[in-house]
């Protein structure tokens, strides 16, 4: 079904053939640095979140294209979708047309559908429940479906954009989805956002973002552009009241605009800058730069396509004097747009992949992602990079200037980075921050990796699954199947009675070889999903206990 060269970096290889048998397969191809893959996978893991625990699988296969788009990059973008995914990732780009592209195949492994751009969640879901209720008519339904294998919940903060208001830093936490403030002691002294994925306005214990991309100073506001629902929201400074300025919470398509608060939809936005009593937004979706009122909520186009003038990717933007600067992610330009005429140009010089702009007095800074490194625009042209990896940066993702600092998010560090814009060294220094609060619970249902197990061959092998939480005599349902190559002479299907924490289940294991096996357990309302890497060999066991791959 699926190319051998695919690489699963997340859990054990999959085997199209037989991973796959009995399930409606949706497939998208993507691409760390493309805002429109970015959008594409929002939608596909808000419809996966709708069958979860049914034969489908939704597998994002990251089509692995230049520098700063590794392992690295992709796994912290997954890390922040309202649900976890199947990964794979391909290095071989020639595979589909054009990115993103979604395939669905039915529950034989056949294309049903191929398309480009960003697949809308509604209609997704639409196509597979239709597929779905030919498979389960049919018999041919898979007995334990394929799930992503389960997101750790570590507290990392997740930076991914920065703004100074003169009195605190204010950052975006992408895979909490929660703002914080700092006082300049890097004490924490607000925390906006539920984390929860969603765009619920109100207090700041019960606001929520799905998946936030830039922050800007406006007045008293902190706006949030949040790509993730496709909205510009409003944070009180001193109370952290959330309000929606703009956007329906869907991916738009409008070029034109002309709408007000909640009845314009907008496509992903991104940088956004206050500048002359309004907000200058970059419109990503549609390659454009839009206008933002604040007080009423208007949005209309002003510059790009349509509107005149062309960007690539715009994401991120900065104003000085009567100036706009602007981040293309696509072209690896930054281009100068006179506010006065509406007119832009190149700068001179090409970066690998610029993310992120801050300017301070004359001075402007740009983040590249794809180098690694933050570079300075030269008095007379150019770029001189000011710091890089020699100064501890790996993958800086937002800046921010105040208080004579300048202020560098670093996604890989899991950290803010500091530098004195008055020095000659260009020191970096992590930023000391208080403590975050606990992370949020995460509802992710996802499969459980465990260890290897070593199984001896042609024998009935006892296999041991804690069930810590399971009362003693309590009724346990137990499914195994084979993922990959058979390993097992029949799927399996008990009825057992948890003992001592634990519920034993006979496996009648051939062999020899190499394989998976998937397993669900059911108990008291509860249902746990299980990966098992297996090897049976003549030296296994057999007797062997399921135990998670990291404890």
């Amino acid at each position: 079904v699926f190319p051998t060269h695919w690489r699963w970096p997340d859990r054990p290889p999959l085997a199209g053939a037989d991973a796959f048998a009995g399930h409606v397969v949706a497939v998208l191809y993507w691409r760390v640095g493309c805002p429109h893959s970015r959008a594409a996978l929002v939608e596909f893991a808000q419809t996966a979140r709708e069958f979860v625990g049914r034969p489908v699988a939704f597998v994002a296969v990251c089509v692995a294209s230049g520098a700063g788009e590794g392992d690295g990059p992709r796994r912290r973008l997954l890390a922040r979708l309202p649900a976890p995914l199947t990964c794979a990732v391909t290095d071989r780009g020639d595979e589909v047309d054009r990115l993103p592209t979604l395939r669905l195949l039915d529950e034989q492994g056949l294309e049903r559908a191929h398309a480009f751009g960003v697949p809308r969640s509604v209609r997704v879901g639409e196509a597979v429940r239709g597929l779905l209720r030919v498979a389960e008519a049919s018999g041919r339904a898979a007995m334990v479906p394929l799930l992503p294998c389960a997101r750790d919940g570590d507290d990392r903060l997740d930076p991914v954009a920065l703004a100074h208001d003169g009195e605190r830093l204010w950052v975006a936490s992408g895979r909490r989805r929660q703002v914080f403030a700092f006082g300049v002691d890097g004490r924490l002294s607000r925390t906006v956002g539920s984390g929860r994925p969603g765009d619920d306005d109100g207090a700041a214990d019960v606001a929520s973002f799905a998946l936030p991309a830039a922050l800007a100073v406006c007045d008293d506001k902190i706006v949030l552009a949040d790509c993730g629902s496709h909205t510009l929201r409003a944070i009180d400074r001193t109370s952290g009241e959330v309000d929606t300025w703009c956007g329906n919470g869907q991916l738009g398509c409008d070029s034109v605009g002309g709408g007000y608060g909640r009845d314009q939809a907008l496509s992903s936005p991104a940088g956004l800058v206050a500048c002359e009593g309004g907000l200058y937004v970059c419109h990503a979706g549609t390659d454009q730069l839009w206008q933002v009122d604040p007080i009423t909520g208007a949005a209309m186009a002003w510059l790009g396509d349509e509107a005149g003038g062309s960007f690539a990717a715009p994401v991120a933007i900065a104003a000085r004097e009567q100036a706009l600067w602007v981040a293309e992610e696509r072209s690896g330009r930054v281009a100068k747009v006179d506010l006065a005429h509406a007119v832009r140009r190149d700068v001179p010089g090409r970066f690998v992949r610029p993310v992120a702009l801050a300017v301070a007095g004359e001075r402007v800074f740009v983040a590249d992602v794809g180098a690694g490194g933050v570079f300075e625009l030269c008095e007379g042209g150019g770029w001189r990079p000011l710091l890089t990896a020699e100064h501890g940066v790996r993958e800086p993702v937002a800046l921010a200037v105040g208080g004579g600092r300048l202020f560098v998010a670093d996604a890989a560090a899991d950290a803010i980075l500091t530098v004195a814009l008055d020095s000659t060294t260009s020191q970096a220094v992590a930023l000391a921050l208080g403590d975050l609060p606990p992370p949020p619970a995460r509802d992710d249902v996802g499969a459980t990796t465990t260890r290897r197990l070593q199984l001896l061959e042609h024998a009935d092998v006892t296999l041991r699954i804690p069930i810590a939480s399971v009362e003693a005599g309590a009724t346990v349902e137990v499914d195994v199947v084979d993922e990959g190559p058979p390993l097992l002479a029949a799927s399996r299907h008990e009825v057992v009675a948890a003992r001592l924490g634990m519920v034993q289940v006979l496996l009648p294991v051939v062999g020899p070889g190499e394989g998976t096996l998937r397993i669900r357990v059911r108990a008291a309302g509860l249902t746990r999903f299980f990966v098992a890497p297996v090897a049976v060999t003549a030296d296994g066991v057999d007797a062997a206990e399921l135990r998670p791959a990291f404890d």
